[in-house]
């Protein structure tokens, strides 16, 4: 394995179907169970899901900027892709499908693969073992099940 390059998968299970669970993996679908995600919409300026649509996010002053593009967004397939870069740090492309599965729940298919940019990069690469991947995505899947539940994202 090359030390600035990995690809980490994991899958969860969400309960809804695929045409309510894929919009909450996008720039403002986000807002709805992660607290304090706070997407700066660069294009469109209204933050529509779609393809080639681009925001920023930074989680505080502490940390970097990142840019976000949408590279595919298609509501007949329940999938999504989206690339985005931490300059001097790292590059991530991000591969979700979601899948329909009994008792009208979700399987979503989450694929991050990521390349250093830079020290921290690599630094971030080595910390991300599959085990730290599968709990971060155990997270997602605990907060989108809490806001489909509740309406509101989790408290911290």
């Amino acid at each position: 394995m090359s030390n600035n390059h990995i690809s980490r998968t994991a899958t969860i299970t969400l309960n809804d179907s695929p045409d309510k669970i894929l919009p909450l993996f996008t720039a403002y679908g986000e807002t709805l169970w992660i607290t304090g995600w706070n997407p700066e919409y660069v294009y469109p300026e209204d933050g529509e899901a779609k393809t080639n649509s681009v925001w920023k996010t930074q989680h505080d002053e502490n940390d970097p900027e990142t840019i976000w593009v949408t590279i595919n967004y298609d509501t007949e397939t329940h999938s999504a892709t989206y690339v985005n870069v931490q300059p001097n740090n790292r590059v991530a492309r991000i591969d979700i499908q979601c899948d329909a599965i009994a008792n009208g729940k979700t399987s979503a298919q989450i694929t991050y693969t990521i390349t250093a940019l830079g020290e921290k990069g690599i630094h971030y690469i080595k910390q991300l073992a599959q085990e730290h991947y599968d709990h971060w995505m155990k997270s997602w899947e605990m907060g989108i099940n809490y806001y489909l539940h509740h309406g509101e994202a989790a408290p911290h």
